[in-house]
Formats: C-alpha cells, sequence, structure tokens
C-alpha cells in the first residue's frame, strides 16, 4: 500500500515540513508536546509501545519493501495520517545524514508523579547531557523493568538522538524530566523508594546490595558527578569494583551492570550481603 498516491510534498516550504523541521529544537518540542521519530526500526518500535503517532511522512520507495509495505499498513490501520514526500524534503525534516525513508510526529508522553505509584526500580539520571548516552540508559531501563527521571540539565529524552539510542523504548517507561534534586528527592521519599548512588567512591559493593528492595538509583555523569544533595540524600552508595588505573565507566554501562544485577538477584530471590 502506497501512501497517498500522487500527493508527494516536493516543497521544503511547505508550513506542514516546516513544522516537522522545527521539532529539531527542544523549546519548540515543548511548546507543540510533539516530538520526531526517525527510521523504520525506531517508529515500529514506538508504535508497538502505544505511542500517539500525530502524522507520518514516508518517501513512495520506502512501501517497495515487505517490510516498508508493513509498516505503512500498520499506521493505516490506526488512521495514523500518511503523507509522501520526495526524498529532498524528508531529508529536510530528518536529524540524520541518511535518514530511512520514514519521519514520524509523535505526542510526548511524560508521567505524572501518580503514575508512578507501585514503582520498585526507578533510575534518576543527574545531570546526563550526552543524548546518545541517555538513551541507551532508556533502553537498558525498558529491558529491566525500571521507570526513569531525569534532573534538570541532562540531555532531553525527547531529542532526536536520544530517542534514536533509545529505539523507540521511551514509550514503554515512565518517565519525567527536568526534576531539581529536592524535587527528586521528595518524589523518591513520597514513593517510599529507598534512595541509591553510584559512586566510584561509594562504601558498598554493588553485589552486596539487596536490590529487591524497591529503589531509585541515581547514575551521574563522568563530568559531574552526582550532585552533593542526591548523595547526601542516599541510604547507600555502591560502587563498581574495577582494575587498576580504570576510575570510571560510562554512565548507561554504569547503569546496565546494576540495573541487570538487581533482575538477577529479583529473578533469582536472593539479594546481596547487607
Amino acid at each position: 500500500m502506497r501512501p497517498n498516491e500522487g500527493a508527494v510534498l516536493t516543497s521544503t516550504a511547505n508550513p506542514r515540513v516546516k513544522a516537522v523541521r522545527a521539532l529539531h529544537r527542544a523549546a519548540e518540542r515543548r511548546a507543540r508536546g510533539l516530538c520526531l521519530l526517525e527510521g523504520v526500526r525506531l517508529i515500529e518500535t514506538a508504535l508497538a509501545a502505544g505511542a500517539r503517532l500525530k502524522e507520518v511522512f514516508v518517501v513512495p520507495g520506502l512501501a517497495d519493501s515487505e517490510r516498508g509495505r508493513r509498516l505503512v499498513q500498520s499506521l493505516r490501520e490506526r488512521a495514523v495520517p500518511v503523507q509522501a514526500v520526495d526524498e529532498r524534503v524528508l531529508r529536510h525534516m530528518s536529524d540524520t545524514q541518511e535518514p530511512q525513508g520514514i519521519v514520524a510526529v509523535a505526542a510526548m508522553q511524560e508521567a505524572s508523579q501518580a503514575e508512578f505509584a507501585g514503582c520498585t526500580a526507578l533510575v534518576i539520571a543527574d545531570r546526563l547531557g550526552d543524548p546518545g548516552n541517555l538513551g541507551t540508559l532508556v533502553r537498558t531501563a525498558a529491558a529491566t523493568g525500571a521507570a526513569i527521571w531525569t534532573l534538570s540539565g541532562s540531555a532531553d529524552l525527547y531529542e532526536p538522538k536520544a530517542l534514536r539510542a533509545s529505539m523507540g523504548t521511551l514509550f514503554l517507561v515512565p518517565h519525567r524530566q527536568r526534576l531539581s534534586p529536592a524535587e527528586a528527592i521528595a518524589g523518591v521519599r513520597a514513593l517510599g523508594l529507598t534512595l541509591v548512588a553510584a559512586d566510584a567512591r561509594g562504601a558498598t559493593d554493588y553485589a552486596a546490595m539487596d536490590w529487591r528492595q524497591p529503589f531509585a538509583l541515581v547514575i551521574g555523569s563522568e563530568a559531574h558527578g552526582i550532585c552533593p544533595e542526591l548523595l547526601a540524600a542516599a541510604a547507600r552508595v555502591v560502587h563498581l569494583p574495577m582494575a587498576p588505573g580504570v576510575e570510571s565507566l560510562n554512565a548507561a554501562v554504569t547503569g546496565a551492570v546494576l540495573l541487570f544485577e538487581a533482575m538477577r538477584q529479583r529473578r533469582m530471590g536472593t539479594g546481596g550481603r547487607l
């Protein structure tokens, strides 16, 4: 099934095209509550996760492949408007050098505090400025059943690079953005979670921590570490033992090790030595 056969948009001056291009800017995304998704796999994942797609733009050749044809069909079945555009227009809309023939506009889906009731695993990203790193952490949170909050100073979860790194799994993960340390601490206490910070100088080996208890895990950036307020409020500060000469790991890698240790303990029904 081809999108809007015979109605291909060919001008970058078209108001709809300009509106999509404007979503590259964080302020525009926040003002409109919309974000930009790019690529077949990302849009497939987001669609399956329940993302609310507002409109989709595709090059006519996308429907020449079986996978592209299935995706367009799925969009049609969900009554998502699909508009054909030429390659030049799609490149203008896209955030990547080599777009994959499809761009979608989706509603941002940040959760309220009330929607975290019953949460037993929460990641708090403290000033993670690299959107790729943050998106990878989101993907790990999705894989391990955790929710995610970000503090002010972190990259935007809806930045195109962050969304690509998360591969659309952001729409599976309850999330909030741009919290202050005080708001995060109050929110964690309201949920009854144990606040745990990951820091190379932490007193507790990560494997000795009992991750079966409901927790909120703070992951800081290599550049800034964890803010003093969160470190002071943490009930536990855990570290990953490393070989001599290595001071720290990438934030997303640290998060993956700790979250999968928590998943392992919960599946096995046994915890650390605390």
